[in-house]
């Protein structure tokens, strides 16, 4: 059995991605793949990780959390989503990393799913739009104190992908830019599901409409359906296109003023972010989904 694992970052998708896969639970589950409520698994896991370590190095103990997660026998592919698998966001920052415990966790989740292969997947997020909604979501509520020892210019996602890549060398690692979900989408949900071609996801357009006003989004529908895209580039052009013309609030992308904070500083994060995105596409091991590929 294969087991994806969608991580997070936090505040990223905020569950838009399970969500569509749960609409189409029948459809998947004739291929195999099984998407389970996250209701009936995050609890069961997270009770489990604050166990001590050997609940679950024994086969009995791996097979009772298994079957409690899962009805079928053993289907070919299990995806579990969710962004507090590797942190709780008050802890997800300390010093100048970004998710410090990921090698610990994700190893510890790993043990829970001896004997199954493992996929990763995980969407990073520009600092400056991470760092804030991270503090929102924090229970310090002074953000003075909750940035005490942290430097947000020396904190870098390839960091984080280089400890989950030697922490788990051997499973496949997917990770993606969350700024550009919108213009990859459908191949972020087939990446996960590992679906057949000719499945056509309900739904799969769902999270793009969260984005665009509802007239324009109607608009770029029509435009397709007049003139479907020969090609994943020209779709996410046309994507695109929709997205600058008719935008609306993008509650992924908030920007939250900060005391301490000014553009200039907002931006020189955003600019180090680009360049660390650089670096994340050469690592070797790493899948990087991007609309320029």
């Amino acid at each position: 059995m294969k087991v994806v694992l969608h991580l997070g970052a936090h505040s990223t998708d905020e569950d838009h991605l399970v969500s569509c896969l749960r609409k189409n639970e029948t459809t998947l589950a004739e291929q195999g793949i099984v998407v389970p409520d996250p209701l009936r698994y995050r609890p069961i896991m997270r009770k489990t990780f604050q166990s001590p370590k050997d609940d679950v190095t024994s086969p009995e103990s791996r097979e009772l959390i298994l079957d409690a997660i899962v009805d079928e026998d053993e289907p070919d592919r299990l995806i579990l989503s969710h962004d507090s698998f590797i942190s709780v966001a008050g802890n997800a920052l300390q010093g100048d990393r970004i998710y410090p415990s990921i090698s610990r966790k994700v190893t510890r989740i790993a043990q829970l799913f001896e004997g199954h292969e493992l996929e990763l997947f995980l969407a990073i997020k520009d600092p400056g739009l991470f760092i804030p909604a991270l503090f929102e979501r924090a229970p310090e509520k002074d953000f003075g104190k909750f940035m005490e020892g942290k430097d947000p210019q020396k904190m870098r996602w390839s960091e984080t992908i280089a400890d989950l890549h030697t922490a788990m060398p051997e499973a496949k690692i997917t990770v993606w830019s969350n700024e550009d979900a919108p213009l990859i989408w459908p191949e972020l949900l087939t990446a996960l599901t590992g679906h057949d071609e000719f499945t056509v996801l309900e739904g799969q357009d769902d999270f793009i409409r969260t984005l665009m006003m509802w007239r324009g989004y109607k608009r770029m529908r029509a435009f397709m359906e007049k003139s479907p895209p020969s090609s994943i580039k020209q779709r996410r052009m046309i994507v695109g296109s929709f997205l600058e013309k008719f935008p609306i609030y993008d509650g992924m992308n908030a920007i939250i003023e900060l005391p301490d904070w000014s553009a200039d500083y907002v931006n020189s994060l955003t600019t180090l972010y680009y360049q660390d995105l650089e670096e994340i596409e050469k690592m070797d091991g790493i899948t990087y989904i991007s609309p320029f590929s």
